[in-house]
């Protein structure tokens, strides 16, 4: 053995005097017991996640299966009050400016602050079409698609 290789086997053995007990045979664990092991995480992951649903075997938060809006079924938590603070929690935001912004996620939050020709409905289960905002209709494609009339 060269005198580098006696170097880092010595380097080896320092460290693994350092590890706990029951860490110093983990190579020489057999086979089954890894394949226990990882049988018994992989259960108590599934159990978990089982756990999670909801009653009667449904889990409580929408599932996207069908298109936009299909797991929407209403107004989360309507209220009739003015004014006040909006406080909201969301991902990383490009801009706030509705010229500047290129996240979908970040119109979406523009949607309570800003108004648009035309824009998503909002009315569940529509949530893919489009609809007058400021405009009085949708308006119409003229010379061949290429300009637009209100």
């Amino acid at each position: 053995m060269g005198e580098q290789q006696q170097l880092v086997q010595t380097n080896l053995d320092r460290l693994a005097d350092r590890l706990p007990p029951w860490a110093r045979g983990v190579r020489a664990w057999p086979v089954r017991r890894v394949v226990a092991a990882a049988a018994i995480v992989v259960l108590v992951a599934v159990l978990a996640v089982s756990c999670l649903g909801g009653s009667d075997g449904r889990a409580d938060v929408p599932v996207m299966s069908d298109g936009a809006g299909v797991g929407v079924s209403g107004v989360r938590a309507p209220s009739d009050a003015t004014g006040g603070t909006l406080r909201v929690v969301a991902a990383e935001v490009d801009s706030l400016d509705p010229q500047r912004s290129y996240q979908p996620g970040v119109w979406n939050l523009m949607r309570l602050y800003t108004r648009t020709l035309v824009t998503y409905s909002t009315e569940p289960g529509r949530t893919g079409d489009l609809v007058p905002d400021l405009a009085t209709d949708l308006g119409q494609t003229v010379e061949l698609g290429i300009s637009w009339c209100l």
